[in-house]
């Protein structure tokens, strides 16, 4: 529709900003091949502007999410709409359906007795690690596995953000709540359900819906379409991981479609890793906002703001962990802790303007 009129397809991805002489990668050389090969896509790196307003934004009335002027997202909705567009998609949703993964995947195969078909894929993950990896966190809940860990001397996987996150709770508010994560199902198709029907998908359609109202800017997410998503339901599990393969489905589709160099990627790029890193280079400016803070009754009754503070005054400076998020050795758990006081801080920064 666009070729025929003489219009161009723009494309919007969120792209690293260097700190320093740390540039953080991004999927510039991923998109490269599909630029050459596609004349009619304008492609347009949007990069954070304000680090303050990244980590303490002005956030939406209704929900707790920014939607600052300098933020990316707003930034994107922004450009499209002066550029003259009035719809954007989305790939989310792919994840969960149509371009599934493999959790669960194997694990089924084997409480199903697909003796013939767990064997080939066991092989083709080369190790036992591996095996290990792709069936333990569905055959086992949270504190089992944390057991056998122990007893095998294996090192535990450690916190994620969400779990860090919720540490900085003071504990009456997460007394009763168990943040151990149960087992998923050996059950691949239960586990699409359950994702498709998750918090995550929900919370980004309504977000974006109320960016793009603002923008005068509808958006559309074709792999959630009901056909899509009901075809990808409907198959059996193997589909989706076959020879090593994860995604295995959706890179057999977009054979002639995708340059072969991205059909077989592995691995996905968090396009926005150098966030966490700006907590620590504005630790001032935190700790200050923190100390006046600790007088809004609303915050203070949520947060253990010693907890906050003592975890922002452990942090490396930014520079160390910018070289850690380059290089991706180092303190690593710095920069999760890191993250945690960035959303800790976003919610904060909702009380404080909407409480």
């Amino acid at each position: 529709a666009l070729r025929p009129s003489g219009r161009k397809l723009l494309a919007y991805s969120h792209a690293p900003a260097a700190f320093g002489p740390y540039s953080f990668g991004g999927n510039g050389p991923w998109l490269a091949p599909v630029l050459d090969q596609e004349p009619d896509i304008v492609w347009r790196a949007v990069r954070t502007g304000d680090p303050a307003a990244l980590v303490l934004p002005a956030m939406d009335c209704d929900q707790p999410f920014p939607t600052d002027v300098s933020h990316r997202e707003s930034r994107s909705f922004g450009d499209a709409a002066s550029s003259g567009a009035s719809l954007l998609l989305s790939g989310w949703g792919g994840d969960e359906a149509a371009s599934y993964g493999w959790r669960g995947v194997l694990a089924e195969a084997l409480v199903t007795g697909n003796w013939h078909y767990l064997a080939a894929e066991l092989r083709a993950l080369g190790s036992a690690g591996a095996a290990w990896g792709a069936l333990s966190p569905f055959l086992l809940g949270g504190r089992t596995l944390a057991l056998v860990h122990r007893l095998t001397g294996r090192a535990p996987p450690p916190p994620g953000i969400a779990h860090l996150a919720a540490s900085l709770l003071r504990p009456e508010h997460v007394a009763g709540h168990s943040l151990v994560q149960t087992a998923m199902p050996p059950d691949a198709r239960r586990i699409r359900v359950s994702l498709l029907r998750g918090h995550g998908l929900t919370r980004r359609m309504e977000q974006w819906a109320l960016l793009g109202a603002r923008h005068g800017i509808g958006v559309g997410f074709p792999l959630l379409d009901r056909r899509v998503v009901e075809f990808a339901l409907s198959l059996p599990s193997r589909l989706f991981v076959r020879d090593g393969w994860s995604r295995r489905l959706f890179r057999d589709a977009m054979d002639g479609i995708l340059p072969e160099a991205l059909r077989w990627k592995t691995g996905k790029e968090d396009l926005v890793v150098e966030d966490p890193l700006y907590v620590a280079a504005l630790r001032a400016l935190l700790t200050e906002r923190l100390e006046g803070w600790r007088e809004r009754g609303a915050i203070a009754d949520l947060f253990d703001l010693d907890a906050v503070s003592a975890r922002l005054a452990s942090l490396p400076p930014a520079h160390v962990l910018a070289r850690t998020i380059d290089t991706g050795r180092g303190d690593w758990p710095a920069v999760e802790r890191a993250g945690s006081l960035m959303r800790a801080f976003r919610v904060m920064a909702y009380i404080d303007q909407h409480g």
